[in-house]
């Protein structure tokens, strides 16, 4: 589990991992964890934040 500002607004966000996940939660300012995204792993990752 990490905290960082993954989306460049400012607030901290949460990424955790699994065994073949890695899932991300955005802080939408308020210190609520929402918009969670999940990313399978493995040796060949290519996956881009949603815009």
């Amino acid at each position: 589990m990490a905290l960082g500002d993954l989306d460049g607004d400012g607030d901290l966000d949460l990424v955790a991992g699994a065994s073949s996940t890695v899932a991300v939660l955005f802080n939408d300012g308020t210190g609520t964890f929402t918009g969670m995204q999940t990313v399978a792993v493995g040796a060949y990752l290519q996956w881009r934040w949603p815009t």
